[in-house]
């Protein structure tokens, strides 16, 4: 059966990976953990090309390419071995509302959660990079801050967040177009030192 507001953990141990979740679908609560062959087939059918082998799933650092994209998960907790959210990993996972990382020096790439429409917040202390349009169409923003550990800004990283009323950016670089169609930003805080602000 269709799983609906799924919890989602990716996990690492020093003999295996596994895939665990948690919630609700029309059988009621359910609850798997999925050990080493499962988390591979799991991951097969989620990436089939860029999943080829059995040594990608036991060297897992990274969620790859669209892999959750338009998945029903409703909450994310990565951990530490994770160290890149790649090409739109996430996108459009509509009931979406809170994402845990856990490394503390994460890249996004982009679009990674561009069109979560339910992210209501988001912790960038433990984020490096982020990518283009990362962030765009996530209408529940309200608030949001960069701080200065975050190294690169990719352009358009909040366009249509609408409903988005405070930013501060403590990075040197306001990209092109970060704020496009944010039509309900009010104030936006920037430090001193920063030296470049896009479109």
């Amino acid at each position: 059966p269709e799983k609906k507001n799924l919890i989602l953990s990716v996990n690492k141990t020093n003999t295996y990976n596994y895939l665990s979740y948690s919630g609700h679908n029309s059988k009621g609560y359910v609850e798997k953990k999925c050990v080493q062959q499962d988390f591979l087939d799991f991951l097969k059918k989620q990436l089939p090309k860029t999943c080829p082998s059995e040594e990608y799933a036991t060297m897992y650092d990274e969620i790859a390419l669209g892999t959750f994209a338009s998945t029903p998960l409703s909450a994310v907790t990565l951990p530490s071995n994770i160290t890149k959210i790649g090409e739109k990993a996430f996108q459009a996972c509509s009931a979406l509302t809170s994402v845990t990382i856990e490394n503390n020096s994460v890249e996004l790439g982009d679009k990674a959660f561009g069109d979560c429409r339910y992210l209501h917040n988001f912790d960038f202390s433990n984020i490096k990079k982020i990518g283009n349009s990362a962030f765009t169409n996530c209408t529940s923003l309200t608030s949001i801050t960069i701080p200065s550990n975050v190294t690169q800004i990719g352009t358009t990283l909040f366009k249509g967040c609408s409903n988005l009323k405070t930013a501060t950016i403590q990075t040197n670089i306001l990209p092109a177009y970060t704020f496009a169609n944010c039509t309900s930003l009010s104030s936006v805080t920037l430090p001193n030192s920063v030296n470049t602000i896009g479109e």
